[in-house]
């Protein structure tokens, strides 16, 4: 007996640390036109499967994952289901028949405050870690340009995408 294996499609597609709502969408589109979210490890992996409309919600965990069994029982028995990680990203989905009554992962809006705090202090202290090293290494490069410009780019990244989740911290506030 032959077992058919499911046909599956790797993406490529980069979302910034702020969209992760544009990131949902997409992935409920791609749900939609009947490629199932799976996996995510720099490419996004599909399996293809009949049309489903499906909710995605992203969320970041920036604690260790001493306790990630707990952490995903909780959003199982909300009736979100645990699709997969990427770093400290949390890829949840529910049937969006169910997301009526499912509530959001994210109930009120100052846990969605915190969430983006959560996310711009792990920024900032990456920011201030590739400050460090770089300061520390840069003398042995000095003439090394190359090292230089991969430097610059990374912390106007960081800056970007602080002032990015900054943001929407602060549009959160204003209930926009």
């Amino acid at each position: 007996m032959k077992i058919m294996e499911k046909e599956t499609k790797r993406i490529f597609k980069a979302f910034f640390v702020w969209q992760d709502q544009n990131e949902e969408e997409w992935l409920r589109e791609m749900a939609n036109k009947g490629w199932m979210f799976k996996k995510y490890k720099l490419f996004y992996v599909f399996e293809k499967s009949e049309p489903k409309d499906v909710v995605y919600k992203l969320d970041f965990k920036a604690t260790k994952n001493n306790d990630l069994d707990e952490y995903k029982a909780i959003f199982r028995d909300a009736g979100w289901e645990h699709k997969g990680q990427f770093s400290n990203w949390h890829y949840f989905q529910t049937d969006a028949k169910d997301a009526a009554v499912t509530p959001d992962i994210y109930s009120d809006v100052e846990s969605k405050i915190q969430k983006y705090r959560s996310l711009s202090y792990q920024l900032l202290i990456t920011l201030f870690s590739i400050t460090v090293l770089f300061t520390m290494v840069g003398r042995y490069l000095s003439n090394l340009d190359f090292f230089k410009g991969v430097y610059t780019g990374l912390i106007v990244i960081l800056a970007v995408a602080i002032l990015k989740v900054r943001l929407n911290i602060h549009k959160l506030k204003k209930g926009e």
